[in-house]
């Protein structure tokens, strides 16, 4: 098989980068606008770099391509990929109105769409649901980090999540709650404050503060913030049964040992690969996982974790949670 990265930044650097640890990883073309930032790629990786995704499927013929632009950018480059029959993995995305026709050339294609929602592959999320295993429990969760320190290598001004559109709050919002509806249930209703308490050059909301009810009964407090200077994922999940925490990171997962009363570690890792640029919550195993099932997908018809229409729902409550809908 052979890929085509579509977006050479940093998502797209740290896919090729995964894809080549792996035995039966494919061959790899990289699509990318600027010289500059091709030039770098074919240093770093020694592969084939191209101006549009024309010029590559021209003289590469890939069958798969890896999509990792800002997402406002998705749609136009989804339909291209389908027409070109390729299968498409696709990094988080914020704006869906597509989905449906994407959907329905690709079934005509023969091709399949596959969207990436990395905590969803997490260890620790899926201890957390199996730990809950669909009883009504209540939680406490906030995820937060100031913008600016996002992607301190650029402007936090030319970086997608600084777009009303595709902002920071919206994006977060996005990574977590699938993980947090397949833990707790599908979301019933949310009850939503939002407001600013930062400077920032911005003209949406820094931070929510949300309500949420799940079906089956599960309830959560839940704080989305780009104001934290101190990135942060800080969870706590409690019923009679059960006590939970984790800080966001593979070492700080804990539980409550009830007939001992004791907090003991719960340890998911034996080996765990951070990049040094990131927040020390943010771990490369999950996305090489995700890449994984993406192959499977491909290959074998396994259905992924989390689909297409999965994500139209996700976008739907961020939607509401928005006040958009």
């Amino acid at each position: 098989m052979k890929a085509v990265v579509i977006g050479l930044g940093s998502m797209g650097r740290r896919r090729i980068r995964l894809m080549r640890t792996m035995p039966d990883a494919p061959e790899i073309v990289g699509v990318n606008r600027s010289a500059e930032r091709r030039a770098q790629v074919e240093q770093e990786f020694g592969i084939r770099t191209f101006a549009t995704l024309a010029e590559a499927i021209d003289a590469e013929r890939p069958q798969m391509a890896f999509l990792c632009t800002a997402p406002a950018s998705h749609g136009p480059a989804v339909m291209e990929c389908i027409a070109a029959g390729l299968h498409v993995f696709m990094e988080i995305n914020l704006v869906g109105k597509w989905y449906a026709e994407a959907a329905e050339k690709a079934r005509g294609k023969g091709v399949k769409l596959f969207i990436s929602s990395t905590p969803v592959y997490r260890r620790e999320m899926r201890y957390v649901a199996d730990a809950v295993h669909g009883e009504s429990v209540n939680y406490i969760y906030h995820c937060g980090q100031y913008l600016p320190d996002w992607h301190p290598w650029e402007d936090y001004h030319d970086f997608f999540a600084a777009k009303k559109e595709t902002n920071g709050c919206r994006e977060i919002l996005c990574v977590e709650l699938p993980w947090m509806e397949k833990a707790f249930g599908k979301i019933e209703s949310v009850q939503v404050m939002s407001g600013r308490l930062t400077s920032l050059d911005i003209d949406f909301p820094d931070h929510y503060m949300i309500s949420i009810r799940h079906e089956g009964g599960s309830k959560g407090m839940y704080c989305q913030d780009i104001v934290a200077r101190k990135g942060l994922r800080r969870l706590e999940v409690f019923s009679e049964r059960l006590h939970v925490f984790w800080e966001g990171t593979p070492d700080s997962l804990s539980v409550y040992d009830i007939s001992e009363k004791a907090l003991k570690p719960v340890r998911l890792y034996d080996d765990v690969v951070q990049d040094g640029r990131y927040n020390a919550n943010i771990i490369e195993n999950a996305y090489a996982d995700e890449i994984r099932a993406f192959f499977d997908y491909v290959e074998k018809g396994v259905t992924p974790p989390y689909t297409f229409a999965e994500d139209a729902h996700t976008l739907d409550v961020v939607d509401r949670i928005e006040g958009l809908k």
